[in-house]
């Protein structure tokens, strides 16, 4: 489970490895058979989930314990001011705060600096929350 790095690749992994390697047995199986081979992939799922969320929540603790990447913080010309610095900043999620509600209340606190300076004043703050599509 600790080399999952997303649920993504787990999905993937699950659809083009595993389920065709199982395809042709799973006619085979009876019905307690299948029903137990189906509560074990429901309880694996849910213990990747949670794998991956504690390895994320670390990561965001410990930014500096992240592999490598080249990676282009300039997306459409627009630059996250905190995001110039060579580790990222930390991050301690509160164990009572879900991933996502802690990015999208990250999200709406981030100001932006556009590269075309001409369209906006000095005083107008640009928030990345109202750059972000739903």
């Amino acid at each position: 489970l600790t080399s999952i790095r997303s649920i993504s690749a787990y999905e993937s992994h699950l659809y083009n490895q595993v389920i065709p390697l199982l395809h042709d047995s799973l006619e085979e199986f009876d019905e307690t058979s299948a029903d137990a081979l189906q509560h074990f992939f429901t309880n694996h799922g849910h213990a990747v989930r949670y794998t991956v969320a504690q390895q994320t929540r670390h990561l965001l603790l410990h930014p500096e314990q992240q592999p490598t990447t080249t990676n282009n913080n300039n997306i459409n010309n627009i630059n996250i001011t905190q995001q110039h610095q060579q580790t990222p900043p930390s991050h301690d999620v509160p164990s009572n705060q879900t991933l996502q509600e802690y990015a999208l209340q990250y999200l709406w606190n981030q100001k932006l600096v556009e590269n075309d300076t001409a369209t906006t004043n000095d005083n107008d703050d640009i928030f990345l929350i109202d750059k972000v599509i739903v």
